[in-house]
């Protein structure tokens, strides 16, 4: 009996700690971009696209409102694929988030698609390869 309280407290506590990998919001100072992630309850209401519903999460940019949303995310332990869309439809990517360490999320571009954010009035394109921080609470 002690052995089934003991492996039903280990399973609890690993998949608190699996589920609290993919949640948060994730910095990238040096484009200022960030990720507000939830895999695991999809429970991201977007601003302003509130009528799409839930989501896994997006990528916004700190100094407009446009963003790329997660419509898609196949978590794999330490590595997720995602299928992003921008706010008006009108392009896609996938791209793959790899967990580093305990605060570190890598973002690479797995197409030939580009992500762009606007600053300044005009188009800004993102890296290949992004490095994402979680933010201190």
């Amino acid at each position: 009996m002690t052995r089934l309280y003991f492996l039903t407290a280990l399973l609890y506590i690993t998949t608190g700690c699996y589920a609290q990998q993919w949640t948060g919001r994730y910095d990238c100072r040096e484009q200022s971009v960030f990720l507000l992630l939830d895999f695991i309850g999809n429970s991201i209401n977007i601003p302003g696209q509130e009528m799409l519903g839930s989501m896994p999460g997006y990528l916004g940019h700190d100094k407009s409102n446009y963003i790329w949303m997660i419509v898609d995310a196949d978590v794999d332990g330490e590595k997720t694929t995602v299928t992003m869309i921008n706010d008006m439809g009108s392009e896609d990517c996938t791209a793959s988030l790899t967990y580093t360490n305990d605060s570190t999320i890598v973002m690479r571009h797995l197409d030939d698609s580009t992500i762009k954010v606007a600053e300044s009035n005009k188009w800004k394109k993102l890296p290949r390869q992004m490095t994402f921080t979680r933010r201190n609470r």
